[in-house]
């Protein structure tokens, strides 16, 4: 039985942590230069040694994202990134610039093609092996029969998108950003314009009089979520399952790496029932998306496929409530100073932090005194807390937001 990697971005160092606590076996990563994130924090070609070290010591391998177009004047800074990332002994540099390619065969880094590539068929993957790539990231477009027709054509590793944001371009192939912001896509800058609300409108060029037809999200698709079905994308052979969101948050990652971590050790054991899977997706619906479709894989999405909103429909968010200013010697308690959204005991907290992730607990206060801003709790607190760990409150997402307690 073949059990692939589970891939899961890292665009901060507390999204790099959670995820490796939830079990990812590769995390992909991007630095300030060359990547299709980046507005995204990402990391700074400084920090890929401590990168590369953490998913070393969790078992994990490690990939830069180095997937922009490349311009003339880039040149040599694209090769510095590129012999760094080399030199830090980083996994696989995911690009599809052909400049990119050529830089990782001189540097002797292996090199994984891109999604923006577009590789929807087996003659462009054999193209690219002969390039000497070592995997291709396939379009979100392919099929899963698609999929499994390319998988028997090649050597080369293949990774697919199975969780996160799709674009209503072919891939990224789009230049709304750009037309309406001047800020382009094809070189990590989109402000995704997409995702708002549209009002289509009739005009009568005569008499200029107008018919409003409706309102619509018409641009922005649901999230692709194969969870439902996801033992069809294991059995075909695919060497990478990979999670989309860079720019979500810690807590996002640390949940839709966890479910899809238990999905696939269920069914390498034989374990993976549809009373399972409905678990884990009541545990996707806890955290950011726009709705969930199976995108390509199935068939082709249709009308039905469109996000209701423009952004989240979980019910839930979570609310800043303040941070770690000190801990007890044994390290069960802590002194947390209220900063902004108060709370009452009992409810659930999330601790996020850059040396352990993201920890959830039921919230409990030792010292007795009024929660209110600016004062300092005493509170029974998880193992590895650590001073300025920030803590947040997790309510429902219609609640009031003035309501405090």
């Amino acid at each position: 039985m073949k059990i692939p990697e589970l891939m899961a971005p890292a665009g901060n160092k507390t999204m790099l942590k959670a995820a490796l606590n939830a079990g990812a076996d590769g995390i992909y990563f991007g630095s300030s230069l060359f990547n299709m994130r980046a507005r995204a924090k990402n990391f700074q070609p400084d920090d890929l040694d401590s990168v590369v070290s953490a998913c070393i010591s969790a078992g994990a391998k490690s990939y830069l994202v180095m997937n922009t177009i490349v311009y003339e004047h880039e040149l040599e800074e694209m090769r510095n990134l590129v012999n760094l990332a080399s030199r830090a002994q980083v996994d696989s540099i995911i690009c599809w610039d052909l400049s990119v390619i050529e830089a990782c065969k001189e540097a002797g880094i292996p090199f994984c093609i891109s999604t923006q590539a577009s590789i929807s068929n087996s003659m462009s993957a054999k193209r690219y092996e002969a390039m000497g790539a070592s995997r291709i990231v396939l379009a979100r477009e392919c099929s899963l029969d698609d999929v499994k027709k390319i998988r028997q054509s090649t050597n080369m590793e293949i990774e697919v998108f199975i969780h996160g944001a799709m674009c209503i371009a072919v891939s990224g192939r789009c230049f709304m950003s750009q037309e309406m912001f001047n800020t382009s896509a094809n070189r990590g800058d989109c402000i995704q314009p997409c995702r708002r609300n549209y009002q289509v409108t009739l005009t009568d060029t005569e008499t200029k009089k107008q018919m409003v037809l409706g309102e619509d999200h018409v641009l922005s698709p649901k999230d692709l979520c194969a969870l439902p079905f996801i033992e069809q994308i294991l059995d075909s052979g695919v060497d990478s399952l990979k999670i989309e969101g860079r720019k979500r948050s810690p807590e996002y990652v640390s949940t839709v790496v966890s479910v899809y971590r238990l999905a696939i050790d269920l069914w390498a054991e034989g374990k993976l029932t549809d009373v399972r899977k409905n678990e884990l997706m009541d545990r996707l619906k806890m955290v950011y998306n726009r709705g969930f479709s199976d995108g390509f894989f199935l068939d082709i999405p249709g009308e039905t496929e469109f996000s209701e909103v423009s952004g989240n429909l979980s019910p839930y968010r979570k609310e800043y409530v303040g941070k770690i200013i000190g801990l007890s010697d044994d390290g069960s308690s802590a002194k947390l100073k209220i900063e902004s959204s108060l709370f009452a005991p009992g409810e659930p907290f999330l601790f996020i932090s850059e040396e352990t992730g993201v920890s959830e607990i039921i919230s409990q206060v030792l010292s007795h005194h009024p929660i209110e801003k600016g004062i300092i709790l005493d509170i029974a607190v998880p193992e590895n807390v650590h001073i300025k760990d920030q803590v947040f409150r997790i309510v429902s997402s219609d609640q009031d937001k003035s309501a405090r307690y």
